[in-house]
């Protein structure tokens, strides 16, 4: 047993993090994670402006709209638990590096699809590998930076989701408008602008891949399984990278071993996921539980509204764009989506009446409106939630959860009285942005309420519910919106509207890990 002169270890770490400072070694792990994260939006919106482009080349209706947004959401619902219990049991580094490999693979893949089939099993498999690392990058980052700035970081991290949207946007600007076809068989392999666009975009998960190969385990976790040399390792290449002194001069020599209620076997793989498994029962108990739920059920509501939003603001904005300029005078924003779908029913019926299949499909085309607004929403979001860096050091997570989604509510409404296209574009720019936000906030207070130990199986828990509550969205709202299109959005903003209540019983891990850090 330890004297009580001895320290805590994970307490020493902080102090050893701390020791660290942020330098040249965290801009390299965010470099990192920008360019991870810009691999998952590839993976969860590529599919927005594919199913504009492809829509008669491949036949995709409505129903196959939602079903396919949604595909990459289903996979990543089908392996993120799986990645949670994995990587607690293996790290974080493994899943990180295979994770965006796959995900480049199967994106390449997905260009080479000829049938919507095809290209949908593609899209799942993207998804899946997606999930093996998605949830991982906001915990390797949190494992490896000091507690003084973590917040801090964490929030900045976020800006990296509407930066990959602002790329991604522009890979697509510049590709899905020009009419780039190679016939190498025709009618059996043909390649298209949108199949263009998705080679482009395989980059992302092959350089991630690379530059995660090149980095460190984390120190944490690293911690967590009773290696402490190993861990402190870690700590004095950080040290020297960030610092340009000599590894061996960092002043902690050695890192207390585990307490033995911590320790996790080094032992066979089955006996490692045997005992992670044993940990993951802590989740469910008192006060863990009661959190894990709140959390949970606030990112369900939180997650469907911005994620469903997210995903089909290109089709919303291509719509309005036609409609401005087919029409002499604009109108509010539900009409324009209404009348849309009124037209595109009355074709399908006219269609099926007259027996003309082909003359029911009327692929409407983005413009350059459509792209300049969607750069617009990306650019109101990263700058929003890169506010929230600075005010992060002011107020609470908790506070900033409750104002966000407040806030949020009020421009859901104002939404359907607003009549032109850069306005609504502001509009769904704040509305994202201040979801997103309080997406951020939540995960962080995941990360920092869980211990080490079980805190990728917490985060794969929340992670489960938010991509199920996405493909859900992304199914239902299509088939809504085409009957009623104040129907989806009422109920989104309702949802938002509880989760903003429920903010109240939040924790406030800024308070309460204060002085020893996360544990």
């Amino acid at each position: 047993m330890k004297g009580p002169d001895v320290l805590d270890p994970m307490k020493q770490l902080e102090d050893a993090l701390v020791l660290c400072k942020f330098g040249r070694f965290h801009l390299r792990l965010l470099l990192v994670c920008l360019v991870s994260n810009m691999a998952t939006t590839v993976a969860t919106t590529t599919a927005s402006y594919v199913v504009t482009n492809a829509e008669c080349q491949l036949g995709i209706g409505n129903v196959e709209k939602g079903l396919f947004i949604s595909t990459s959401f289903f996979g990543q619902l089908l392996t993120t638990p799986l990645a949670g219990i994995a990587s607690d049991a293996f790290g974080r580094r493994p899943f990180l590096i295979f994770g965006n490999l796959f995900m480049a693979i199967f994106c390449l893949l997905q260009g080479l699809s000829q049938s919507f089939w095809m290209l949908m099993l593609m899209k799942l498999g993207e998804g899946m590998a997606s999930g093996f690392s998605i949830n991982l990058v906001g915990t390797m980052l949190a494992e490896c930076t000091n507690k003084n700035v973590r917040d801090r970081i964490m929030v900045a991290y976020v800006t990296f989701f509407p930066m990959g949207q602002i790329i991604v946007v522009l890979f697509a600007w510049a590709i899905l408008p020009r009419e780039l076809d190679v016939v190498l068989w025709k009618g059996y392999f043909e390649i298209h602008s949108w199949q263009l666009f998705l080679f482009t975009c395989t980059i992302w998960g092959l350089l991630a891949s690379i530059q995660f190969y090149c980095l460190p385990e984390s120190p944490k976790y690293t911690l967590a399984q009773d290696k402490p040399e190993e861990a402190l390792e870690i700590i004095k290449k950080i040290f020297s990278e960030n610092t340009g002194s000599d590894k061996d001069t960092f002043p902690i020599k050695s890192l207390t071993g585990m307490r033995e209620t911590d320790t996790v076997v080094k032992a066979s793989v089955r006996k490692q996921l045997t005992m992670v498994v044993f940990n993951i029962k802590y989740l469910f108990r008192k006060p863990l539980v009661g959190i894990l739920c709140l959390v949970c059920l606030m990112n369900t509501m939180v997650t469907a509204f911005f994620s469903t939003i997210r995903m089909w603001n290109p089709q919303m904005l291509t719509i309005i764009e036609n409609y401005e300029s087919t029409h002499v005078e604009t109108t509010r924003f539900c009409v324009m989506i209404d009348e849309y779908y009124v037209q595109k029913n009355s074709q399908v019926m006219t269609s099926n009446i007259t027996n003309i299949v082909e003359e029911a499909c009327v692929s409407v085309i983005s413009g350059s409106s459509t792209y300049k607004n969607i750069l617009l929403i990306s650019a109101i979001t990263t700058l929003s939630i890169g506010s929230c860096v600075f005010l992060v050091k002011y107020f609470t997570q908790k506070q900033l959860i409750s104002v966000s989604l407040t806030l949020c509510v009020f421009c859901s409404v104002a939404l359907h009285f607003i009549r032109y296209s850069v306005m609504i574009a502001a509009t769904l720019g704040f509305t994202t942005s201040l979801s997103i936000a309080a997406f951020s906030f939540l995960n962080n207070i995941t990360i920092r309420v869980f211990p080490t130990s079980i805190r990728s199986s917490a985060v794969a828990v929340n992670f489960t519910f938010c991509r199920l509550s996405s493909v859900v969205g992304n199914i239902v709202f299509p088939l809504l919106i085409q009957y009623r299109c104040i129907v989806p959005f009422t109920t989104l903003t309702v949802g938002i509207g509880v989760a903003a209540f429920l903010s109240f019983f939040l924790p406030d891990p800024s308070k309460d890990n204060k002085d020893t850090g996360d544990r």
